[in-house]
């Protein structure tokens, strides 16, 4: 065992400063256990005389004597065998949170954690995870369902490895990898008249209630610069703003309460039978999906483990699919 140039440092307050270094401790305790100064030695991996050193510096740090030698044998002092008691179980809750730090650690390492807003967590993402940890069998993945800014609030603080979303407007601390786009179309309730059409108008879709959510922050804007574009008025439903996840959108919309607009593979294979899709005449919406990382911070290896899986995915599936 190599000295070490770091002692013991005391906490902030309270108690006496503990000046000896640990591996004199450990050391001692060695010794005591041993009986001997030279089977301690060969236990540790050090000459006879660095452990006899090592011993008497811990003495003149505690101020006591701790060993009373004799030519035959040595003998634990009072002081001697309290510190060994102490000592030994110290120590031993020391090496079991240690060793509790090494395993969570090595967790950590397997660990990639997600940060994506509701429609690809409801929809995209549970299949890529499902089928990353059913390849990469000691992985584990966490997947933070969030709005935008939220998600890229846990990348800057660190809580997220990555997110995987539309970056809108300027971020000059984060870098984005482009995935896929997707684009968007309206949504109907079956049999609706707008499914009669092949292409449908800004001024067809007004005569509609308009489903869309508050933490589709980014496409309510769009959609609401192309009314005013128009002339037209962009009222979406009020009750929208509580609303959180696509799936429960999607089925506002099957019931008949609405339509909306969203890119067509966020809609869940369950819920494709229930609703009409119909693109807009002269609009295209295009979205642009991709990791989103930190620009100052390398990913984890788990975190490139899983960005490759997820492009390989989308190279096999030429987009998202579930």
């Amino acid at each position: 065992m190599s000295e070490s140039k770091h002692r013991m440092d005391p906490p902030s307050r309270g108690g006496p400063r503990l000046r000896f270094k640990l591996e004199e401790l450990e050391t001692f305790l060695t010794v005591a256990e041993l009986g001997s100064f030279s089977r301690a030695a060969e236990s540790l991996g050090l000459s006879q005389p660095s452990v006899t050193s090592r011993v008497q510096r811990l003495e003149a740090q505690v101020g006591i004597s701790l060993i009373s030698r004799t030519t035959r044998r040595i003998v634990l002092t009072d002081a001697g065998e309290r510190l060994q008691t102490t000592g030994d179980a110290t120590l031993r809750d020391l090496r079991i949170l240690l060793e509790t730090f090494r395993k969570e650690s090595e967790v950590r390492k397997r660990r990639v954690t997600i940060a994506a807003p509701p429609m690809l967590s409801a929809v995209v993402l549970p299949p890529i995870i499902t089928r990353y940890v059913q390849s990469h069998r000691q992985a584990e993945v966490k997947l933070h369902d969030l709005p935008a800014a939220s998600a890229l609030a846990e990348l800057a603080d660190g809580t997220a490895d990555m997110a995987i979303m539309v970056l809108d407007g300027h971020h000059p601390e984060f870098k984005f990898e482009s995935l896929t786009q997707e684009e968007c179309a309206v949504v109907t309730p079956l049999r609706h008249p707008l499914l009669a059409k092949k292409e449908v108008l800004f001024e067809d879709i007004v005569r509609y209630p308009l489903l869309i959510p508050d933490f589709y922050r980014a496409l309510r804007e769009v959609f609401a610069a192309e009314f005013t574009k128009r002339g037209l008025r962009f009222e979406p439903l009020a009750q929208m703003n509580d609303v959180s996840n696509i799936s429960t959108v999607i089925g506002m919309v099957a019931a008949g309460m609405g339509i909306t607009f969203v890119p067509r593979t966020l809609i869940s294979r369950d819920q494709r039978g229930t609703v009409g899709i119909v693109p807009i005449k002269g609009f295209r919406l295009v979205r642009h999906y991709g990791i989103v990382t930190k620009r100052d911070k390398p990913m984890s290896t788990a975190a490139r483990s899983f960005a490759r899986f997820v492009r390989g995915t989308i190279r096999e599936d030429a987009g998202w699919s579930d």
